[in-house]
């Protein structure tokens, strides 16, 4: 980076074409405050995205390693570095736009296979940090429960979206390949399904998680956060299923 751009200039440039706000956690836009900041400091260097992408991984880890320890100031302490991971996720995607670097290897396996690293393997390393603090068993369990649902429900998603896509490809019509999610919108847009999608945004996404994980170190029940977590993913997991089921057999996709 040649010229000394203002954090103005790169919010412009870095961030305009990021995803939808509406899209995003609390969480998410939060951390976007402070991303332009440390995408100023890699623009200085040869770093690339996909080296951030890792360095947002292996910051995270770090932080969920913070939670083996039984005190508040540690669990405090590893929520923020949670935090700093997720500002860096934002930096990787703003480099690669200052940069006008378009790489279907970030963008379609570096990034997701990231996030089902970090968030599918989390729960359960937090339900393995409280048995070994004397938590008990069940936290073990409910670990592994989170983290299953958490991987499976990413999966149905990419399942959906595959199914989607080989059926646009047999037919070649634009119109049905639309069908899907314009049927998830009207069949879903209720009160209380505008309600689930919020509260499994902010508070069991990939940055949502960080939420939980602060005010649970706040007040020492980080394993009331793990339940949260399994019974969370659980229900979404459920939800989910049950929601591509009535999309299939409404469509009769069965019998494309």
């Amino acid at each position: 980076m040649k010229k000394n751009y203002s954090i103005k200039e790169l919010r412009a440039i870095c961030q305009k074409t990021a995803p939808d706000p509406k899209r995003e956690s609390w969480v998410g836009l939060f951390s976007r405050i402070f991303s332009i900041y440390c995408t100023k400091i890699f623009l200085k260097t040869a770093i690339t995205p996909n080296n951030i992408t890792i360095l947002s991984v292996v910051t995270f880890f770090i932080g969920i390693g913070m939670f083996f320890f039984d005190t508040t100031f540690m669990n405090i302490l590893g929520s923020l570095i949670i935090f700093l991971s997720i500002v860096f996720d934002g930096c990787d995607g703003e480099v690669a736009r200052f940069r006008e670097q378009k790489s279907l290897l970030g963008g379609v396996y570096t990034e997701p296979v990231s996030h089902d690293v970090q968030y599918g393997f989390a729960p359960f390393i937090l339900g393995v940090a409280l048995y070994v603090q004397g938590y008990g068993v069940i936290f073990l369990l409910c670990g592994a429960i989170a983290s299953i649902t958490k991987l499976e429900y990413r999966l149905l998603d990419a399942r959906i979206l595959q199914l989607q896509q080989l059926i646009e490809q047999k037919k070649n019509d634009a119109v049905f390949g639309e069908s899907i999610p314009v049927i998830v919108s009207r069949s879903f847009a209720s009160t209380i399904y505008v309600i689930m999608a919020r509260v499994n945004k902010n508070f069991l996404s990939s940055t949502g998680v960080f939420f939980v994980l602060f005010v649970c170190s706040l007040f020492h029940i980080v394993d009331y956060g793990v339940m949260f977590f399994a019974i969370g993913y659980m229900f979404f997991y459920v939800s989910l299923f049950l929601k591509h089921f009535y999309l299939i057999y409404s469509q009769k996709l069965y019998n494309k």
